[in-house]
């Protein structure tokens, strides 16, 4: 965690030990699963991984088919642990009746199912990832192909460990993903950009459309101009800064040159 964002915990009257106390996992029983839940997320918000898979591994203990649960104990484990350890828990979700009662899967093995092999899958929702992931590794549904969660694009672990593990192109170094950062956003009007390497022009928002420049903004736009339209790459949503070039189809968007 940033001494920023340590100072501004403290300034809110918020403290987050360094690791969740034993007590706490003892006792989380004797406050609602709901408040539990909640305090699982509220870790892994501020980056306390290991706290929030111990949370979530003593919950689970006790149910696993609450789709709630499952969904924070993968996040966790594959913040804390890397993929392989989250992805295992993605098979319970096979015969859990309200993730599948909430759920059309039928819907995203179609939208799978239309898109290229070897192409790049952005997604702006962990839902959308989580199912999407489910029918790859479960279901082995287009496995040949990546899914990408745009929020996720935020942490350097989901990065990192993504990058490694879908070969994702990337135009960042090493040294530049580990210091990259949000900051506030310099343009006073909207401001044409090029990509140089996919030869696209985008119109970069001005400070009054958005005032924070986030780093998922940066490496959406690195991720792109660095595949050079090797990979197919397609959105399950209308991407502000790509809109132009997005073309719809049954719900799916397919990023094409002009």
């Amino acid at each position: 965690m940033s001494i920023l964002n340590k100072l501004f915990l403290l300034a809110i009257g918020i403290s987050l030990p360094m690791t969740v106390s034993c007590e706490f996992v003892q006792n989380l029983f004797n406050v609602s699963k709901k408040d539990s839940i909640a305090k699982g997320f509220e870790y892994a918000k501020f980056g306390r991984y290991d706290s929030s898979t111990a949370i979530f591994s003593k919950l689970f203990d006790n149910d696993k088919n609450d789709t709630n649960v499952l969904k924070g104990l993968i996040m966790s484990k594959w913040a804390f642990q890397g993929y392989d350890s989250g992805r295992q828990y993605l098979k319970y979700l096979r015969n859990n009746s309200r993730f599948r009662s909430d759920i059309d899967t039928n819907h995203y093995e179609s939208l799978l199912k239309k898109i290229d092999a070897n192409s790049i899958l952005f997604v702006d929702n962990d839902k959308d990832l989580l199912v999407l992931l489910w029918l790859q590794e479960i279901g082995h549904v287009k496995t040949n192909m990546s899914v990408v969660n745009v929020p996720f694009l935020n942490y350097r672990w989901y990065v990192k460990g993504e990058r490694m593990r879908l070969n994702l192109p990337m135009l960042f170094t090493t040294l530049q993903l580990d210091i990259i950062d949000n900051e506030a956003n310099s343009f006073n009007e909207p401001t044409p950009y090029t990509l140089p390497n996919a030869g696209i022009g985008i119109v970069l928002p001005s400070r009054a459309e958005k005032h924070t420049m986030y780093v998922s903004d940066k490496l959406l736009i690195d991720i792109v101009d660095a595949n050079r339209w090797k990979k197919p790459i397609y959105f399950t949503y209308k991407d502000h800064l790509f809109e132009k070039y997005l073309k719809e189809s049954n719900g799916l968007y397919s990023l094409i040159p002009q």
